[in-house]
């Protein structure tokens, strides 16, 4: 835990059996037929696609919607959206826009990628980081999305500050980058230096809003960034 910093909430399980169904007739109402997404609001109601800059409930409730087999991408439906605040859409977000629709609707905000490559990072090419915080507020515009999830999962030698400064000022630059109200999530990993990452928490935090802790084995805390 970071020192000074609160525990917003526990991150939990986002499907339930117990949740109810939301069928398909109820989600596609939500859709402008005319909208190309990305790029245009997808939404009937225009309003929900502005970014959502309160938060629906004090504590968060995280959901990652990520690519795998075809049902996968169904999976939501059963989400427990009387909980969720955010939602965190990975790899095919050009078939999100039901979802996406249907999340806003709830105020439940939609997240997407922004994961720098090492090779960014870790180097020196100011136009290559430029180039990356670009496409990142870019994506966030075309998708009108509330934020992003930052995932990072290289190793990073305890030495190498090169790398670990570069990665943190990243999360520096994407925060600049975004609009005012927009959130960044970073995920890290569930003690310091597991796995060979041996990240600038303490610094990334200065930068995000909340850091998620990936311990899936265990209970998994989001932690308010300082």
């Amino acid at each position: 835990m970071i020192m000074g910093c609160p525990t917003l909430a526990l991150l939990l399980a986002a499907a339930s059996a117990s949740a109810q169904y939301v069928p398909p007739d109820e989600s596609q109402a939500l859709l402008d037929p005319n909208a190309t997404y990305p790029g245009e609001c997808p939404c009937k109601d225009k309003a929900l696609c502005e970014l959502q800059t309160a938060p629906r409930f004090e504590k968060e409730l995280f959901a990652f919607h990520v690519a795998g087999e075809g049902y996968n991408m169904q999976q939501w439906r059963r989400y427990d959206w009387s909980r969720l605040t955010t939602v965190a859409l990975w790899e095919f977000l050009d078939s999100s826009a039901e979802l996406y629709c249907y999340a806003k609707s709830k105020r439940v905000r939609v997240v997407v990628p922004a994961s720098p490559e090492v090779a960014v990072y870790g180097g020196t090419n100011e136009s290559a980081k430029a180039a990356w915080t670009a496409g990142v507020a870019e994506n966030v515009r075309r998708y009108f999305a509330d934020g992003v999830n930052m995932d990072t999962e290289d190793a990073i030698a305890p030495g190498n500050r090169t790398s670990r400064d570069g990665l943190t000022d990243m999360v520096k630059r994407v925060r600049e980058a975004l609009p005012e109200g927009a959130v960044v999530g970073y995920d890290v990993g569930w003690m310091p230096g597991i796995d060979g990452r041996f990240y600038d928490v303490a610094g990334i935090a200065e930068h995000a809003d909340y850091l998620l802790i990936m311990a899936y084995d265990m209970a998994s805390y989001i932690f308010g960034a300082c």
